[in-house]
């Protein structure tokens, strides 16, 4: 059986994390209000100032995660637990690993690089998750 294994693409992941959607996130999962409210007033009128030849003004940062804050790359593993759990409860075959008890590998998550192997040409093509055509994929 055809098996692809397709990368997701998000550019820039860190950068897009939107402030509000993470805010409400972090309350879903049960952290305290004054634990947000602390991470609000860090976030809370960021700038950044870029110089282009010489030249630049600052702007408010409205999304995002600091770059270099050692919160960070827990703050985006939240952000991208609700696709990861989809990504779990999705009903793709995967690649069976061979291993007793273990469930088959549907997909790979790293930081801000998600791989998903996807079996047969249902899956792939009439799922709508890809097209041969125009997706970029390692077909195996």
């Amino acid at each position: 059986m055809e098996k692809v294994l397709a990368g997701i693409g998000s550019g820039k992941a860190f950068d897009r994390v939107n402030h509000e959607y993470l805010w409400l996130l972090l309350g879903r999962y049960g952290l305290q209000g004054r634990f947000i409210d602390w991470l609000k007033t860090l976030y809370k009128g960021a700038e950044s100032f870029p110089l282009v030849n010489g030249w630049g003004r600052p702007f408010e940062v409205g999304s995002g995660v600091r770059q270099g804050c050692p919160l960070s790359p827990l703050l985006y593993a939240f952000a991208i637990d609700p696709f990861v759990r989809r990504l779990e409860g999705a009903s793709l075959c995967g690649v069976p690993l061979g291993i007793a008890g273990v469930p088959p590998l549907k997909f790979v998550a790293y930081a801000d690089d998600v791989s998903v192997i996807i079996s047969g040409t249902e899956e792939a093509w009439g799922g709508g998750l890809c097209d041969r055509a125009v997706d970029g994929g390692f077909w195996l």
